[in-house]
C-alpha cells in the first residue's frame, strides 16, 4: 500500500512546481521570440526574486526585444541578480561598463565585475578580465596600467576551466604569448605554481559589490 505523502513535502512541492514551470515556459517563449510570453512568464518571478528570470528580462530590455530599449533598467536587474551571486549577471553588467552603452564607460568597473565573476570559477570572467590586465588603459575615466604578471596568471587560470572549450584553447595561447613578450622565466613560473593552486572561492568570501565608475578601482 503506497504511503500519504506528507502534507509539509506536499505543500513544498506545489509551492515550487509552478515556478519552476513557469521560469521553463519563459524561457522556452523567448528562444523562440514570444516576448509577450517571456514577460508574461518571467516577470512575476523575476519580481519574486528569481535571478535567472531576472537576467533574461535584463537581456530583453538590453537589446530592446518587445519592450523600450533601456539599459539603465537592464542594468539595475542584473545587478539584483548578481546580489544572489549569479556570475552570469556579473558578466553581463562588465559588459555594459565595458561598452558604455546606456552608463558610464568605466573599465576599472568592467574589470572588478568579471574578476567577481571570475573569483566564483566563471571561466568568461577570469578570461576577460585577464584581457584587461593585458591592455589596460589611459583614459580620463580609467588610468590601468597593464599588467603583464598578472594577466598571464588569469589567462592560466581561464584555460584550466572547462566551461567553453574556445575559452579555454584561446586562454591557453594568449597565456603562452604574454609570457614570451613580457616575462622572465621564473615569474612565469611563478604565476603557473600560483594559477595551479587557485581555487574559485566562497560567494560568502566575495565581500561587498564594486563601487559606481566614479570610485571603483581594479584591485
Amino acid at each position: 500500500m503506497l504511503q500519504p505523502i506528507p502534507l509539509v513535502l506536499l505543500f513544498l512541492f506545489l509551492l515550487a512546481s509552478p515556478a519552476l514551470a513557469g521560469f521553463e515556459e519563459g524561457k522556452n517563449a523567448y528562444d523562440r521570440k514570444d516576448w509577450a510570453g517571456a514577460i508574461t512568464e518571467l516577470r512575476p518571478l523575476a519580481e519574486a526574486g528569481d535571478d535567472r528570470a531576472m537576467i533574461i528580462i535584463a537581456n530583453m530590455y538590453n537589446d530592446g526585444l518587445g519592450v523600450s530599449q533601456n539599459p539603465a533598467e537592464a542594468l539595475s536587474l542584473y545587478k539584483r541578480a548578481a546580489e544572489k551571486n549569479n556570475t552570469e549577471a556579473m558578466v553581463a553588467i562588465a559588459a555594459l561598463y565595458t561598452s558604455g552603452e546606456g552608463v558610464e564607460q568605466s573599465l576599472n568597473a568592467a574589470a572588478q565585475w568579471f574578476l567577481r565573476a571570475g573569483s566564483l570559477g566563471d571561466q568568461t570572467g577570469a578570461f576577460f578580465y585577464a584581457t584587461i590586465l593585458f591592455r589596460g588603459n589611459k583614459s580620463a575615466a580609467d588610468d590601468l596600467k597593464p599588467d603583464p604578471y598578472n594577466s598571464y596568471k588569469w589567462f592560466r587560470i581561464a584555460a584550466k576551466e572547462k566551461q567553453y572549450p574556445k575559452y579555454s584553447q584561446a586562454a591557453g595561447e594568449l597565456a603562452r604569448r604574454v609570457a614570451e613578450k613580457f616575462l622572465a622565466a621564473e615569474d612565469a613560473a611563478k604565476a603557473d605554481r600560483e594559477a595551479a593552486l587557485w581555487k574559485p572561492i566562497d560567494a560568502s568570501s566575495l565581500g561587498p559589490a564594486p563601487a559606481d565608475p566614479a570610485t571603483v578601482r581594479p584591485e
